[in-house]
């Protein structure tokens, strides 16, 4: 491939993991660094030195614009964020199409901890029983469980064998919080990402309109 027909590469942020894209960038023979985007424009010009660039920009959308106009259009559309970042602009616009309002409510790790433990009444562990696990815990094993897909069961079976003889009330516990989270319009962080490739694999409508790309900290121009 000549020069002329490599990939140039914009890179938002000079110091940090910015700066060591060049070396992954410099082991690809299809790729090149032409553009770094950096608010600090006094660390501009020597990052753009280290980094091999030759232009630079204190604004990522005229990196993006500037690249929309000598080579696509669909340049200005590129997203960029922590996947969270991301799922969370893409699920406001199309909340609906899961059956939730785009007033949707995102509950950090304290919202999910508290409203977690407001529901253990409901499981009505009998009095006498061992120690339940604590709220902390409880975030954790239905986090856990969601994030890699695991039957709660198992999970306790693997990591948590001191609580494996409150897995059935675990359980409930989970398909509460759920219920409740359904009832009352609310995702939590792991809902994001989840909802997020739901859309993207039940909705056909939604994938033929949009073009999805996620980069942590990196534009390609």
């Amino acid at each position: 491939m000549s020069v002329l027909e490599r990939l140039n590469v914009g890179i938002v942020g000079a110091a940090g993991r910015g700066a060591s894209f060049r070396a992954a960038f410099d082991a690809q023979p299809v790729t090149r660094i032409h553009a770094v985007c950096d608010i600090r424009e006094e660390e501009l010009a020597a990052a753009a030195d280290r980094l091999g660039a030759s232009e630079t920009y204190t604004d990522y959308e005229e990196m993006l614009e500037r690249a929309a106009s000598l080579s696509d259009a669909r340049c200005r559309f590129v997203s960029g964020g922590t996947f969270h970042s991301l799922a969370h602009r893409v699920l406001r616009n199309h909340a609906e199409l899961l059956g939730y309002k785009n007033t949707f409510t995102i509950l950090d790790r304290s919202d999910m901890e508290t409203i977690a433990h407001s529901l253990v009444p409901e499981l009505q562990i009998p009095k006498g029983s061992s120690r339940f696990p604590k709220r902390g815990t409880l975030a954790n094993i239905l986090s856990k469980a969601a994030n890699v897909e695991l039957p709660i069961d198992d999970l306790m079976m693997e990591e948590y064998g001191q609580f494996v003889h409150f897995s059935s009330q675990i359980n409930r516990l989970g398909k509460l919080y759920k219920n409740y989270k359904n009832a009352n319009q609310l995702m939590d962080y792991d809902d994001l990402i989840l909802n997020l490739r739901i859309l993207l694999e039940e909705h056909e409508l939604f994938r033929s309109k949009n073009h999805i790309a996620t980069y942590c900290r990196m534009t390609s121009v």
